[in-house]
């Protein structure tokens, strides 16, 4: 059984949105669609609102690696860690655009996906960097 498979059974688990003070449960996350196919890169600038509860526990569920980053990072240095791994997808709640990326999901929720496809090469045991 997988953690989230785990999770979905726990019916006292919650989440609060830090901005709002709302209380969530599992089944409650906005709906993220992400591909399931095949191992990819992903980066994920996390914060403490429900968005990045969800954006986590969706790609928790899929193959992908994901590298779990501060949104307060320095624009800069995002953009040199995005430039040397050259991740598949970017979700980072600070930026509207993204260079050589664009905008995947129809939700509200954007998730950035690359232009070009993935070249990266992550060894299948990988999931959380």
């Amino acid at each position: 059984m997988t953690l989230f498979e785990n999770a979905l059974k726990n019916t006292n688990l919650r989440f609060i949105d830090l901005y709002s003070g709302k209380e969530y449960c599992l089944q409650d996350l906005p709906i993220v669609n992400l591909s399931h196919n095949k191992k990819e890169l992903a980066f994920l600038y996390l914060d403490n609102s429900i968005d990045s509860v969800a954006m986590y526990w969706a790609f928790m569920q899929t193959n992908h690696t994901i590298a779990l980053l501060s949104p307060a990072t320095l624009n800069h240095f995002k953009e040199e860690l995005e430039e040397l791994y050259k991740p598949n997808y970017i979700f980072d709640s600070t930026r509207s655009v993204i260079n050589n990326y664009y905008d995947s999901n129809e939700n509200s929720l954007k998730i950035f996906q690359s232009n070009k496809p993935a070249v990266t090469i992550i060894n299948k045991e990988i999931k959380i960097l």
